[in-house]
């Protein structure tokens, strides 16, 4: 396999039909709204990983109030979830940066504790009546409470 192919990349405006395409297959419903407003306002905080020239991976970002948020994280295992956060954290080196991290994903917390996180809080997502059907396996981090 080509090592390059398999490096983060900056997400592109071209790239958005695909990111979005991927995202909804993930999450269980269309963020096309909320996924261009971060690529358009925050289009450093950005990547994507591609393998055989299929898209495999996305990581957006944004400024938070008081810290630097990553997420959300969508990736095909954890080994592409770190590539996609440790791109990220290149970029804010010596910034405060906050992830929400889904629960089940044991190794990503193990690995973000090991490089120097700390846990703030947890989160319990509940519904009542109907849930949107998602695919959590592939994801990683989400927006933060307030977007998913």
């Amino acid at each position: 396999t080509d090592k390059s192919n398999t490096l983060p990349q900056r997400v592109q405006p071209k790239n958005l039909p695909q990111i979005i395409a991927l995202d909804q297959l993930v999450f269980g419903a269309s963020r096309a709204q909320f996924i261009n407003a971060l690529v358009k306002e925050y289009p450093g905080k950005c990547w994507m990983l591609n393998r055989n020239s299929s898209l495999t991976g996305f990581m957006l970002g944004r400024d938070g109030n008081n810290y630097q948020q990553i997420g959300p994280v969508v990736a095909r295992d954890t080994v592409d979830a770190k590539s996609l956060i440790s791109a990220a954290l290149n970029d804010l080196a010596n910034q405060p940066v906050v992830v929400d991290v889904l629960a089940d994903k044991t190794g990503l917390v193990d690995w973000l504790q090991a490089i120097g996180f700390i846990q703030q809080r947890q989160f319990t997502r509940m519904y009542k009546n109907e849930n949107i059907q998602s695919d959590s396996d592939k994801q990683y981090l989400v927006a933060g409470p307030e977007f998913g």
